[in-house]
């Protein structure tokens, strides 16, 4: 039997081996896992109301799972969107 590689849930590497969870020993190590819409509002530096806003408009990335009524995404997807989002511009 081979084994394959799998994708972890948290950071996106390919590894051989997953937690029960679906997070790599290095994710489980440092205590990475899914972002809520808090912590990505504290990431983007914004109101929580303004990550649900953009959420339901579909102005940024689909939740990757639900736990109940939580949205969550991985780290990686927040902040690659992030970094290639398309920014309004101020008048001067």
């Amino acid at each position: 039997m081979s084994l394959s590689e799998q994708e972890c849930v948290a950071c996106g590497d390919k590894v051989l081996y997953l937690a029960t969870d679906g997070r790599c020993d290095g994710c489980v190590a440092q205590g990475h896992g899914w972002w809520t819409t808090k912590e990505v509002a504290d990431y983007l530096g914004v109101k929580l109301g303004t990550v649900s806003a953009y959420h339901h408009r579909g102005e940024m990335p689909r939740a990757e799972e639900r736990f109940g009524r939580t949205y969550v995404w991985r780290p990686r997807t927040i902040t690659e969107w992030n970094e290639n989002r398309p920014r309004r511009r101020h008048k001067a």
